[in-house]
């Protein structure tokens, strides 16, 4: 399909993948002289005459979606039976291919790529659109650190038939609201949930669920709870997993029930501040023993009181034949020449307990190991029968051997506070030792960034753990930069502190390359070395168009250059009129035009 044109005005250059509803190519808008994303939908999809219907619809709407973390739409239509969409060309990656190198992300970086998508999704449900396949494969990331969210408008589409599509549904089972996969009412909270999932990926590096094939990890999404996010990763901050969870919430009136409320506890979680909501949806922990089924047992019914049985006298008088024998048995046992008295082994390394076992003629089973603090390890602990005692030749003594003292493994810390700490370290024999403090950017207040000796080795039952606690990032006001120059509010900012992040929009207000927003605002506190975006403005997005009949050629295409205007040029006689000037053009004088418009004139021969 290459090298194809659309419309006498796309031209294919090369494909850039392919989905469960369509191709997608790098294209040449040939009339603006710009790059675009073509979605073309596969051939099946075109013989739905409903289906196509709501293709047109869909896409038109999302295509008043103008947003900077929205990729825009610009035109749709139809070749020669092949349905299209023409899209903003991003240069970048996906979201997912980001998780796959380097998941588990920060969680300044999971809480600023979160942050970015939960406005486009603000700003899409502003304008009651639900974009219903929030996955990182729709989540680009371009080349200069912008997130822009794709396929809004078109997911209501694949919607009736990806549950359906084997091939197709596999990409957003794992994604899937409980009542999406439940064929139930879609809403905001959908969207949210599903970004939830996303938000965890990127945090622990693992998908919540799992399955054999989409359909059993849709059902997991609707009847199981996953692990919590720090059971997954320890290092995650305790209120950027709350806000994991309340997200993905079974019930959707449990979860955020706005963008915006959920960028408000993501700025908190910046901050280090408690978030507003510290529980959601119940989510699974790793079984202990606690996991164990308790049965309770009936209560008995009372018995009647039986008659004794008229055997039980015989039987008693047998068994007193029987001690009888027993005893007569045992003096033979003691009193005869073959029986030797048991050493003592108590104390003695395993090679001199075989050896005096071996010298009395005695077997030695070691019948178990177990620590202990005072007998060195493999002396023996204690012996069955005891020293003194007589047994016959050939028997055997019991042993139990000393494995020293108790070695301990150390447990987890990181990412726990310093009072569960010491719970834990209490339960596993061990003590908190020295606490010591520093600043990280990456590791909430009050949470363990590390510990020494590390988790997993082993020392002794009573020996100190040491810890390094966070107090986590200095906050600095936000300095205001609205209306100054890109430069200026640049080295404003980085000598803050910030890092900083710009892109460029239209204004008719604010000067070309001067600042016309930027979040978060002055006066607002963040984290020292965080990221500050500022909206440089592009001027204004239109220009009134001015009377160029009477200029010559090349008066009139100095100021469409400046006006950043393109100009058609035809060259006619017109009796009466100048060599090489213009006589008539298409727009009139006054009338404003979006700027990389095309301006028709016709200009007599030079």
């Amino acid at each position: 399909m290459e090298d194809k044109v659309f419309a006498d005005r796309y031209k294919l250059i090369k494909k850039l993948g392919s989905g469960g509803m369509a191709d997608v190519f790098e294209a040449e808008d040939t009339v603006l002289g710009r790059t675009v994303a073509l979605k073309v939908l596969h051939s099946q999809f075109a013989q739905d005459e409903s289906f196509i219907e709501r293709f047109r619809r869909e896409a038109q709407s999302a295509a008043k979606l103008t947003h900077p973390n929205i990729v825009s739409i610009f035109d749709v239509g139809e070749e020669a039976g092949s349905y299209y969409i023409v899209m903003e060309y991003v240069a970048g990656t996906t979201l997912k291919k980001v998780i796959q190198q380097d998941a588990p992300l920060s969680p300044e970086k999971t809480i600023q790529i979160t942050g970015r998508i939960a406005k486009a999704l603000e700003f899409a449900h502003e304008h009651e659109i639900i974009h219903r396949d929030i996955k990182p494969q729709n989540v680009m990331i371009t080349q200069t650190g912008e997130i822009k969210v794709t396929d809004f408008g078109i997911a209501r589409l694949g919607s009736s038939s990806t549950m359906t599509r084997t091939g197709t549904i596999l990409g957003t089972a794992h994604y899937i609201s409980p009542e999406q996969a439940q064929g139930g009412v879609v809403g905001p909270a959908s969207d949210i949930y599903s970004l939830g999932v996303v938000m965890y990926e990127m945090a622990t590096g693992e998908l919540p669920f799992r399955g054999e094939n989409p359909v059993a990890v849709a059902l997991k999404h609707i009847n199981e709870t996953p692990l919590t996010p720090r059971s997954v990763f320890a290092a995650i901050p305790e209120n950027l997993e709350a806000v994991i969870v309340k997200a993905m919430a079974k019930n959707p009136a449990d979860r955020y029930q706005s963008a915006r409320q959920l960028q408000e506890d993501l700025q908190r979680c910046l901050e280090g501040t408690p978030v507003k909501v510290m529980s959601g949806a119940p989510v699974a922990t790793p079984m202990g023993d606690d996991s164990r089924t308790m049965i309770a047992t009936p209560p008995r019914t009372p018995e009647r009181k039986k008659k004794r049985p008229k055997w039980i006298i015989p039987a008693v008088i047998v068994g007193l034949l029987l001690l009888g024998l027993v005893a007569f048995g045992a003096t033979y046992y003691f009193m005869s020449p073959s029986t030797v008295v048991v050493p003592d082994l108590k104390g003695k390394s395993m090679s001199e307990a075989q050896k005096a076992a071996d010298d009395a003629g005695l077997k030695l089973v070691v019948s178990k190991e177990v620590n202990n603090e005072s007998v060195k390890p493999g002396h023996v602990i204690s012996q069955d029968p005891a020293a003194g005692e007589k047994l016959k030749k050939g028997s055997t003594i019991k042993v139990i051997i000393s494995r020293g003292v108790d070695m301990i493994s150390v447990p987890n810390l990181v990412g726990k506070t310093a009072d569960e700490a010491a719970d834990l370290l209490r339960k596993a024999g061990l003590i908190l030792g020295k606490t010591d403090e520093q600043f990280s950017d990456s590791v909430a207040n009050n949470t363990i960034i590390s510990q020494s000796p590390k988790s997993g080795g082993k020392v002794e039952k009573g020996s100190t753990v040491d810890i390094v606690v966070s107090r986590g990032s200095e906050t600095v006001q936000v300095p205001d930069v609205v209306n100054n120059t890109k430069g200026e509010a640049q080295s404003i900012l980085e000598n803050a502190g910030f890092k900083v992040d710009t892109f460029e929009d239209y204004s008719d207000s604010i000067a070309a390359d001067h600042v016309v927003r930027q979040s978060p605002e002055s006066g607002q506190k963040a984290k020292k070395g965080s990221t500050v975006t500022i909206t440089i403005s592009k001027g204004s997005k239109q220009v009134s168009v001015i009377n160029l009949v009477g200029m010559t050629k090349e008066a009139a295409e100095t100021w469409l250059t400046n006006n950043s205007l393109n100009g058609n040029f035809t060259t006619q006689v017109k009796a009466g009129w100048a060599a090489n000037s213009v006589w008539e053009q298409d727009v009139a004088e006054g009338i404003k035009v979006d700027k990389g418009s095309t301006i028709n004139l016709k200009v007599t021969p030079p």
